[in-house]
C-alpha cells in the first residue's frame, strides 16, 4: 500500500472516492491506496508518491479565524459625548410622550364637549317637542285670534 500527496491549490478532502488529509509541509496526503488507483493518481500532474523516507507530518491542522482585534477603553471626551447622546435621547423620548399625553387630553376634551352640545341640542329639541301648543295661535290660519280685529257687519 501506498501514499500520494496532492499539492494541487484546492484540493478536496475527498478525490475520485479517496480520502486526503492536510498535511502541513506536505499538502494533502492520500488514505492508503494501490494497484490502478495508484497509476492514475501519479498520472496526473500535482500528484505523487510518498515516499517510505518520507516522514508522515503529525495530526492535520485544524484552521481556525483570527482573533478579534483587541478593544480599547473609551476616553472621557467618548464617555461624556456617549451621556449626552444618551440623556439627549431620553429629553427627546420624554417631551414626546408628554406631547403625546397633551394631544390626548385635547382630543378626549374635544370630543366630550361635542357630546356635551349634542346632549343638549338634543334636550332643547325634546323640549320643544314636549312643550303644549299655544292656545292662542290658530291652527288653521297659523294667526293669533287677538291680533284680528272683528268686522261688524251692520
Amino acid at each position: 500500500m501506498s501514499k500520494v500527496i496532492c499539492t494541487l491549490p484546492n484540493a478536496s478532502e475527498l478525490i475520485s472516492g479517496v480520502k486526503f488529509t492536510y498535511q502541513a509541509g506536505l499538502g494533502m496526503l492520500s488514505d492508503d491506496i494501490d494497484g490502478e488507483q495508484l497509476e492514475i493518481f501519479l498520472s496526473i500532474a500535482g500528484y505523487e508518491l510518498l515516499e517510505e523516507d518520507e516522514p508522515e507530518v503529525a495530526p492535520p491542522v485544524v484552521l481556525t479565524a483570527p482573533a478579534p482585534p483587541a478593544t480599547r477603553a473609551p476616553t472621557k471626551s467618548e464617555l461624556k459625548a456617549i451621556e449626552r447622546k444618551a440623556a439627549d435621547e431620553k429629553a427627546a423620548a420624554e417631551a414626546q410622550a408628554e406631547a403625546d399625553a397633551k394631544a390626548a387630553q385635547e382630543k378626549a376634551d374635544a370630543e366630550a364637549k361635542a357630546a356635551a352640545e349634542a346632549k343638549e341640542a338634543a334636550e332643547a329639541k325634546e323640549a320643544a317637542e314636549q312643550k303644549p301648543a299655544s292656545d292662542a295661535t290658530d291652527k288653521s290660519t297659523g294667526t293669533d285670534p287677538a291680533a284680528t280685529t272683528k268686522t261688524e257687519v251692520f
